[in-house]
Formats: C-alpha cells, structure tokens, sequence
C-alpha cells in the first residue's frame, strides 16, 4: 500500500487501523511497522504511532547512485560472461516487458525490469551483493512505481534496456557499464519528475 502510494507520504498510520484492515492482532502489526521502520518506509514516534516516511530528493538520489553501481557492474559482468542461453533469457525478457506495455500493465512492466537486473546480478555468484541487491531493490520499489507512473516514459523505459542488451550482444563490458548506470540515472530523474507534479496537483487542490 506505501509501494504503491495507497496510502500517501506523510499519513499517519496507526496499529488499529492496520489491524482491522488486515484482520489480525497488533502484534504482528506492530512487527511489520518496525520492519517497515528500519526499510524507511515509515517513521515510528513514542506515543504518537507512525506515519508514512515523506520521500525526499537526496533519499531518492542516495538510492539510485547505489543501483547504478550494482546495475553497471553487473551489466560489465555480463557483457563479458553471458552466453547466448542467458542473452536469450534477456531477450525474451524484454519482449515480455513490451508486450505488457501494449496493454498497459504497469506492474508486469515493473516486475519484467526488476527481473531484467536481478538476472545480471545474480549470474556474478556472489550471494552477498544478491542480497544486498534484494534489500535495496525493496526500497526502490516505493521509487520504481513512481517511475513508470507516466505512460509517456514506458517506450523510453523499453529503449533504455535494448541500450543495454546490444552492448552485451556487442561483448562491449564498457558500454554495457555505461547504459546500465545511465538508465538507473534516468529512472531517478522519472522519480523526481513524478514526485513534483504529485505534490504540485495537491497543493493545488489545497
């Protein structure tokens, strides 16, 4: 529901509410708020609950310069490594993230580049940086949404990683490097875009 900006930045949520919602006791609740807490998700105050952590333009840049270096090197990795079984998979990723444009699948598309990455990544073998991949690409999904929110960006978004698998085609690690870590820049941009005409919509209505 934060992910997916159900429920807005800066809305104080409160463990009953969570709790009727879901139909379970607080105490898992109150787990899951504190986990959510330490994600940075929400901002848990003594005595006044929690409310939804307001996303901030240095949080959002903090994040994707740390995607761009796992998203480059994997790219560099891969464009020394990948055989044509795993181009192939690549491939076929990106046909899957076309077609869920077509009909304007928005998590499809989300779930297709996320798969994109984490298949790069995970093809280096270290378990370690997988799982620390993991864990930053769960903060990034409050971000990745926000990202894909304009249809004006999808085509753009498609583009960014054909960039990238031609350069692995190519065997081309520098290139590959260089466009992996320019379309994690131009997601940040999205983000940031997004964010400003949201806020500018309801100051408006205000």
């Amino acid at each position: 529901m934060i992910v997916n900006s159900q429920i807005e930045e800066g809305q104080r949520i409160t463990e009953s509410y969570l709790s009727e919602l879901f139909g379970v006791s607080r105490s898992p609740v109150r787990e899951a708020l504190r986990m959510l807490a330490y994600e940075g998700f929400v901002e848990l105050t003594p005595y006044r609950g929690a409310r939804v952590s307001v996303i901030k333009s240095q949080d959002i840049k903090n994040h994707y310069q740390l995607k761009a270096m796992f998203d480059g090197y994997s790219a560099y990795h891969a464009a020394q490594s990948f055989n044509e079984e795993d181009l192939e998979t690549l491939e076929d990723t990106i046909r899957k993230m076309a077609s869920h444009i077509a009909k304007q699948e928005k998590d499809g598309m989300a779930r297709c580049n996320m798969e994109f990455h984490g298949f790069m990544l995970d093809a280096i073998g270290n378990k370690l940086l997988s799982q620390l991949y993991n864990s930053l690409s769960q903060n990034l999904k409050r971000y990745t949404e926000l990202s894909l929110g304009d249809e004006k960006h999808w085509q753009e978004v498609i583009e960014e990683h054909k960039t990238i698998y031609e350069a692995l085609v190519r065997n081309d690690a520098l290139a590959a490097f260089e466009a992996a870590a320019q379309h994690s820049h131009k997601a940040m941009e999205r983000v940031i875009e997004k964010i400003g005409k949201c806020r500018e919509v309801l100051k408006n209505e205000n």
